[in-house]
């Protein structure tokens, strides 16, 4: 009866009502919401229906959804009524969802939630293949508490702009197409951690990463050189270069990579 929920999700709340399972519905409709992109119709008009079902419970776009946005909350309340045990049931009937394998980012997304994986294992799979649906799932993880949840939010949010810097080594088609998965990672983080968008997301995160500035300068020695980062009271950044005391105009060539 699951799998037939999930494969004819207009079945769902039939289905939901014979099982009594509580939440069930939802989820069905969550896995539906983050299992399409844009080859996943051959009729518009199919397409267009699906969008008005899940337009009534996400105020995510269509467009956002099949780049790989996530509702944060919706899978959270879904989650949270359905339970962890059911919830595998659907997991394992999410394949219905989707032709080929475009279930698997729906899948790593609500692991990812659910805490099924670990910040180390989806970072692993960045670092060897560059897997873009990793770069948007590393913003779902849950966040600890407290400092090291910041400290966790920050390093996250440093991977991922890096993810982005990385990509300029590539041609022009592949550094859109990770760009756009930065950007959604981006804004999934920001959906985790609380924050109303990712300009506010980006704002905090800039901020924290400069903050051991606000206690003075940061120097760093090299031989004879020295090179000192500082920011003045008006958020303006200065590098000096200085060798046995004395003011350089630039780096020394030996130094400059």
């Amino acid at each position: 009866l699951v799998e037939l929920a999930v494969y004819a999700p207009q079945w769902a709340a039939h289905v939901n009502h014979v099982l009594g399972w509580p939440g069930l519905e939802d989820a069905v409709w969550w896995i539906q919401a983050h299992t399409k992109d844009d080859r996943s119709w051959q009729l518009q008009e199919m397409k267009e229906l699906w969008a008005a079902e899940v337009s009534e419970r996400t105020p995510l776009s269509p467009a956002d959804l099949t780049e790989g946005a996530v509702d944060v909350a919706w899978f959270v309340d879904a989650y949270g009524a359905l339970g962890a045990e059911r919830w595998k049931i659907v997991d394992t009937a999410a394949k219905y969802a989707a032709s080929n394998a475009g279930h698997t980012p729906a899948q790593l997304f609500a692991r990812a939630m659910a805490g099924l994986v670990t910040r180390d294992d989806i970072l692993e799979r960045i670092d060897k293949s560059r897997h873009q649906d990793s770069v948007r799932a590393l913003g779902l993880l849950p966040l600890a508490e407290a400092r090291k949840g910041r400290d966790d939010l920050l390093q996250r949010y440093t991977r991922l702009q890096q993810f982005r810097r990385e990509a300029r080594k590539f041609g022009s088609q592949r550094q859109q197409s990770e760009g756009r998965a930065v950007a959604i990672g981006l804004a999934n983080l920001a959906r985790t951690a609380g924050f109303r968008d990712p300009q506010r997301l980006q704002w905090a995160m800039e901020q924290e990463a400069v903050a051991d500035l606000a206690r003075g300068p940061i120097v760093l020695v090299r031989g004879e050189v020295s090179l000192e980062l500082s920011v003045d009271a008006n958020g303006v950044p200065a590098l000096k270069t200085t060798k046995d005391g004395k003011a350089l105009k630039s780096l020394p060539a030996a130094l400059k990579k």
